[in-house]
């Protein structure tokens, strides 16, 4: 079996975990003493292990707000992000590990980065760093054709920087 512990330099210590292996789903469980709340997709923390000159600005005197993105339920707690790594485009939020993941399932991507750009008219555009295997003959429409399938127009990329892995012989 294994253990994955989720925490902070600012807690000093994981808070909260879930077992891996065997898989067992994507939710932490808060470890003893320690109280943890979604607001508004936002992580916030509770415990003995949370530096008391870290609280001023969280949502009480006792929570630590994270810049972590997640959501709740009876299993636990779910980290879905950064909330620093959101993109807010035309003021729609976009998180780019959910484009992330959907690109790297295309067959022949070796790699991909989400991530915003200024734009004048939305604020902030989606911008797609993607690295390809050679001969894949992976393109931005075809990215798109296959991010449709599950994406909305909103978070499709707007530009795509496309480099060839060059596999040696």
């Amino acid at each position: 079996n294994i253990f994955m512990a989720y925490g902070m330099t600012e807690t000093s210590s994981g808070v909260m975990g879930r077992w891996i292996a065997p898989m067992r789903g994507d939710t932490y469980i808060p470890f003893r003493n320690v109280s943890a709340m979604v607001v508004s997709g936002r992580i916030y923390l509770h415990g003995p292990m949370v530096s008391s000159h870290l609280l001023p600005g969280s949502i009480s005197q006792d929570y630590l707000l994270t810049d972590d993105s997640g959501s709740i339920s009876p299993l636990g707690i779910r980290v879905t992000g950064r909330s620093d790594r959101t993109i807010i485009s035309g003021g729609k939020k976009i998180n780019p590990l959910d484009i992330e993941r959907k690109i790297l399932e295309i067959v022949g991507v070796e790699s991909v980065s989400v991530y915003p750009e200024n734009d004048d008219r939305w604020g902030q555009i989606v911008v797609a760093s993607v690295v390809r295997r050679e001969k894949s003959g992976i393109d931005g429409e075809l990215i798109d054709s296959h991010c449709r399938e599950s994406l909305s127009a909103y978070k499709l990329p707007k530009k795509y920087y496309i480099k060839t892995f060059q596999e040696e012989n």
